[in-house]
């Protein structure tokens, strides 16, 4: 599944108050699957241009704020 899909499902979770904030991969295992380290890849920090999660604690994060468009 691309980066896109998975974080569009995350986000729609998140909104739909099916996903509780801060959320860890092991809460995400259903959507994720084996990409254990997409939130950790992902976070603001990174690095890299895909800054999807803040980073909260150790093994936990959330959402973007800048990026959190719940309808």
């Amino acid at each position: 599944m691309r980066n896109k899909d998975l974080f569009s499902q995350i986000l729609k979770g998140v909104c739909s108050g099916k996903i509780k904030e801060p959320f860890s991969p092991k809460d995400l295992k259903k959507i994720l699957g084996p990409s254990k380290n997409f939130l950790h890849k992902h976070r603001i920090g990174n690095g890299i241009d895909t800054e999807l999660f803040k980073r909260i604690g150790r093994g936990q994060y959330s959402i973007n704020p800048q990026l959190k468009t719940c309808p």
